[in-house]
């Protein structure tokens, strides 16, 4: 089935914090193409799709790499994680 998994965040920054891209390290996660900024002390979100179909039974973890704006983190790993049970 398909799974949305939603991330929400809070800009503690002094500036606008802006994800340039996301990239899965699965082909089953489908991540957005573009996001909206979030300006300082807002809150943004974003949702990925991931496809279990082609996952094995089990524990799964997936992550979701962020390329952002941000002086301290600037790549940010995110994860999706789960048991599929038959």
């Amino acid at each position: 089935g398909i799974i949305n998994a939603t991330f929400t965040c809070r800009n503690m920054g002094g500036k606008t914090f802006h994800i340039y891209k996301a990239d899965s390290e699965s082909k089953d996660v489908t991540v957005p193409t573009s996001f909206n900024d979030v300006p300082s002390g807002g809150k943004g979100s974003f949702s990925c799709k991931l496809d279990t179909s082609r996952l094995p039974y089990g524990y799964n973890e997936i992550a979701i790499i962020l390329t952002t704006n941000s002086p301290l983190r600037p790549v940010i790993s995110l994860y999706i994680s789960g048991s599929i049970e038959k």
